[in-house]
């Protein structure tokens, strides 16, 4: 039986979107290239999707391109499969194709397909000169095509289930229809009869509605973990091999300079030329060590978003043990800051669960009260608070800070969203606390804040947290 959903015209929703175009934008700047696209087929014509914020991009988002005309895209679309053309200058079946125009000359792409199988369109990056690419940029050009194919299928399964949705609605409303028509031969009882069978209608139909709403919400959340985890975990484990070509290359840079230094001694060498080597190569050191702590920094943060329940011991402990342990060794980190961290958990509460997972929670949310919530502010304060009920633990985090503002709640939680764009922060702190509590701990996080009256964190934590 055939799909009801059309997705000629599904539209993507705007986290979605704003999803691809960071790793759009990321794909651009990992493999060099100015130009990385996802592309739509919107027949006669093929649009320009999302188009990666780079150097020297000739495409413009929304831009329409007519099929037919022998685009590179065209034909990965045709063949449902990877293109790749070094030079197209150099190949006869490309040296005649639209692209050039643009300086465009070298390609690779890949289809996205929905889960119907109809085409969605390609991803694709280009440059302006000749580039076979290699096995990296193939992967994790394969990668992001996984993560936006994966991101159609939820699109397409919840349109499916409105469809399913609003045909069961009809179906229950004919099924009233029929019955009140039955039921308007009686009198008065009958009457009574409907009003009874309509409430009970619209309760069914309200409960339908919550329930699939929390559903989807619970599968939107669990899926762009997964998905978001999976490819930053990738791209850290690809970084480690550049890394090591960095400090390499530091290294042996430092071995020439003290060549330089024995042709110096030797008297082989010019005073001037000797400081010109010297001062560009002690630089070039300090590049390439500064770009190595740097992107062994964000391979920290990438690991700790993809997290592992292998990564931490799991064992049964006392939480006002672990936490007000936590709370000395954060000692230093909170008296420079002028925090005072107050811990209220009852003795005796015993957890079977990774301690260190708890700790790394609340932790990353006392650094982002550092970083976040006291500006301006003389008076700093947070508290750390615990009570049982029954087979869980409701553990609560709140400080005195600055609060959130409501518009951007509901997106705190998103991998790489960050309301300080271009200051360095990576936006990755409350993504790393949301994965530990949905995938390792296997509880729930809910938020509450205003602006200037702080923020409250309320975490519900299974006592004994169940094996996987």
């Amino acid at each position: 039986m055939g799909s009801a959903v059309e997705t000629a015209s599904l539209a993507i929703d705007a986290g979605t979107v704003e999803k691809w175009q960071q790793v759009l934008d990321l794909i651009a700047k990992l493999i060099e290239v100015p130009a990385a696209l996802i592309m739509r087929v919107e027949p006669p014509s093929i649009k320009v999707f999302l188009s990666s914020h780079s150097n020297g991009n000739p495409y413009e988002e929304h831009e329409l391109a007519p099929l037919n005309t022998g685009l590179y895209c065209e034909t990965v679309m045709a063949r449902r499969g990877q293109l790749l053309v070094p030079n197209a200058l150099t190949d006869p079946e490309w040296d005649r194709n639209p692209d050039i125009k643009l300086g465009m000359i070298s390609y690779l792409g890949l289809p996205l397909i929905w889960p119907d199988q109809h085409v969605f369109g390609t991803i694709c990056v280009l440059d302006r000169k000749e580039n076979a690419y290699n096995e990296l940029h193939m992967r994790l050009l394969e990668q992001f095509r996984d993560v936006v194919e994966r991101d159609l299928h939820q699109i397409f399964q919840r349109e499916q289930r409105s469809f399913e949705d609003a045909r069961l609605r009809a179906a229950e409303a004919d099924r009233v229809r029929a019955e009140f028509a039955v039921l308007r031969e009686g009198e008065q009882r009958a009457l009574q009869q409907l009003q009874q069978l309509n409430n009970h209608l619209e309760e069914r139909v309200a409960e339908r509605t919550a329930e699939l709403q929390k559903a989807m919400a619970q599968i939107v959340v669990a899926e762009k973990m997964a998905t978001v985890g999976r490819l930053v975990s990738g791209i850290a484990h690809e970084l480690n091999t550049p890394l090591g070509n960095i400090m390499l290359a530091a290294t042996s840079l430092a071995d020439r300079i003290k060549d330089i230094d024995q042709q110096a001694s030797e008297r082989r060498l010019t005073q001037a030329g000797l400081r010109q080597l010297l001062q560009d190569g002690y630089q070039a050191c300090e590049v390439l060590e500064r770009n190595g702590n740097r992107a062994g920094e964000l391979i920290a943060s990438f690991k700790q978003v993809a997290v592992d329940q292998a990564g931490q011991e799991r064992r049964s402990f006392h939480l006002d043990h672990a936490l007000e342990s936590l709370a000395r060794t954060l000692g230093p980190l909170t008296r420079r800051a002028q925090l005072q961290l107050d811990v209220a958990v009852p003795a005796g509460l015993r957890m079977d669960s990774y301690p260190g997972h708890i700790e790394q929670i609340i932790a990353k949310l006392v650094s982002n009260s550092i970083e976040h919530g006291f500006a301006g502010r003389g008076d700093r304060r947070a508290r750390i608070s615990a009570a049982q009920h029954g087979e869980q633990v409701e553990l609560v985090y709140e400080d005195n800070g600055c609060g959130i503002d409501p518009a951007i709640q509901p997106r705190v939680f998103d991998p790489f969203f960050t309301t300080r764009v271009g200051e360095g922060a990576q936006g990755l702190g409350l993504a790393v606390v949301m994965n530990a509590v949905q995938a390792i701990l296997h509880g729930s996080v809910r938020l509450e804040s205003k602006l200037q009256e702080g923020v409250r964190f309320t975490f519900l934590l299974p006592l004994t947290t169940p094996v996987r």
